[in-house]
C-alpha cells in the first residue's frame, strides 16, 4: 500500500511539473511575464504544499511520550507501588 502511494505521488508530481512548464511557456509568450516571477510562484507554491503535507504527517506519525517505569507499575498493579518505593532505614 505504501509503495502504491509513493508511485501515485510521483505520477502526480510529474504531471504538475509538466503542466507548470507548459503554462510558464504560455505566460511568457502571450502575456510577457518574466521567468523569475514564474519561478518564484512555482517554488512558493511547492514550498507551501510541502510544508502543509509535512505538518499533516507530523501529527499522525509522532510517537507517544514514554512513561516512567514507576507510573507504569502503578497503573498495572497499584499494590506493588509500595514495594517499588525506597525504604527508610531505621536507626
Amino acid at each position: 500500500m505504501r509503495n502504491a502511494l509513493g508511485y501515485a505521488m510521483t505520477v502526480v508530481a510529474a504531471l504538475c511539473w509538466g503542466a507548470s512548464g507548459v503554462s510558464a511557456d504560455y505566460l511568457m509568450e502571450h502575456h510577457g511575464i518574466e521567468l523569475s516571477l514564474i519561478s518564484f510562484f512555482r517554488m512558493f507554491t511547492a514550498g507551501i504544499l510541502t510544508l502543509g503535507f509535512a505538518l499533516a504527517r507530523a501529527r499522525r506519525v509522532t510517537p507517544p511520550a514514554p512513561r516512567p517505569r514507576l507510573l507504569r507499575a502503578q497503573l498495572a498493579h497499584p499494590r506493588r507501588l509500595r514495594a517499588l518505593r525506597p525504604r527508610r532505614l531505621s536507626n
